[in-house]
């Protein structure tokens, strides 16, 4: 009885996992969007803007290795849509991402986080 309980819960959780890759294959499956950062902010490091997309891809969950899929025309909350299909991003998510920012660029006004897309806000941490 406990082995079919765990084993339901895993095909669920498997499910749930399944979904969310299909769901964001879009951005995913996305040639590397390096040059079209590098074109946006020609006068910043591609490091700097690798910092900049790990700190986002850490706070969404998403694999290192993705973290160049995403361009800075991208709306933070259509990513987040995608990946859970409802409603604006949970406190956490922004959470996680502010701290995450915080801790790689140092400190940040609250307000760049009413920025709409990944580049909007790059350029208000850069100017900060």
């Amino acid at each position: 009885m406990q082995y079919s309980i765990f084993a339901f819960l895993l095909l669920i959780a498997a499910a749930f996992i399944a979904a969310r890759h299909i769901r964001l294959r879009r951005y995913t499956t996305r040639a590397c969007q390096g040059k079209t950062w590098k074109s946006a902010f020609p006068t910043t490091s591609k490091q700097e803007i690798r910092i900049f997309l790990t700190a986002f891809t850490d706070a969404f969950m998403f694999k290192p290795k993705h973290r160049l899929c995403f361009s800075p025309e991208d709306r933070i909350e259509d990513i987040y849509r995608t990946i859970y299909s409802h409603g604006e991003a949970d406190s956490l998510e922004h959470v996680m991402f502010y701290q995450n920012l915080e801790s790689a660029f140092g400190k940040i006004p609250e307000e760049v986080m009413k920025a709409s897309t990944l580049g909007e806000l790059f350029e208000m941490i850069r100017n900060k």
